[in-house]
């Protein structure tokens, strides 16, 4: 099974992507296929055509699209922005919905803040079901971010940890059962 981690946000300082990459290294442990994707390094324009439809899609987005259309499952990685996923991953996702479909998604959401972005996370599952994917009903959702966290994604608290096995349990359980499911 290949799983995509969505790295979201393209601000400077971004505490996030160390999530994203923390995730990434889990699921390596655990012996899965994975594939880190940072939107940042994308840089897609703001959306005017679908990629399925757009008139001349930069490799940005061919490349993209092969990514995510060989994924099996997705993690989501995003900051909350004023009560919201981040833009750039919405703009990003959008581009696309096919490559989505019937694939489980599992949202992990951060903020400096004591909520960890629960309101980020809840927009993105009804954006999950829209794309007509799977949403994992376990969230990762990360609060005060940065007393978790360094800058390269290493779990600075420990006590943070079980968040993480239990956010990965659940979301590798469904993952496999519909990746069996999806391919048989």
């Amino acid at each position: 099974m290949k799983i995509v981690v969505v790295s979201g946000t393209y601000r400077e300082g971004r505490k996030s992507h160390g999530v994203a990459v923390c995730l990434n290294r889990e699921l390596l442990s655990l012996g899965y296929t994975t594939e880190l994707v940072d939107l940042k390094a994308y840089n897609l324009p703001v959306l005017e055509y679908i990629y399925a439809k757009h008139p001349a899609p930069t490799e940005a987005m061919h490349k993209l699209h092969s990514i995510f259309d060989s994924a099996d499952a997705f993690i989501l990685v995003t900051p909350e922005y004023n009560g919201a996923p981040a833009a750039s991953l919405k703009n990003s996702l959008d581009y696309f919905r096919k490559e989505y479909y019937r694939k489980v998604m599992g949202i992990c959401t951060v903020s400096s803040g004591a909520l960890g972005g629960m309101r980020a996370a809840t927009s993105l599952q009804q954006m999950v079901l829209w794309y007509g994917g799977v949403p994992v009903s376990q969230m990762l959702t990360v609060p005060k971010v940065q007393n978790h966290f360094d800058e390269e994604g290493n779990l600075s608290d420990s006590e943070f940890k079980p968040n993480i096995d239990k956010f990965l349990e659940s979301f590798l359980w469904l993952s496999d059962a519909v990746t069996v499911k999806r391919n048989s």
